[in-house]
């Protein structure tokens, strides 16, 4: 999933992931987030075009294209 955060203006690809992640992990451009995660909890159920609150941060992201895989 393609995500923009909207406080600084910064996109970023996500995969969802039901593992333990002990330090943030990339593949290739697709950063793996832990799906309990305030970040994957935010996301989870959610489609395209909505804007999210993450968790109980100040911090938000518009939702803006599915990725299918993690490469």
């Amino acid at each position: 999933m393609k995500v923009k955060y909207l406080n600084n203006g910064t996109d970023i690809k996500v995969f969802l992931v039901d593992e333990i992640i002990s330090r943030q992990k990339k593949s290739g451009e697709i950063k793996k987030i832990n799906i309990n995660s305030p970040l994957g909890v935010s996301l989870v159920g959610r489609t395209v075009g909505e804007t999210v609150k993450i968790g109980k941060l100040d911090n938000y992201i518009e939702i803006l294209e599915f990725v299918n895989k993690a490469n």
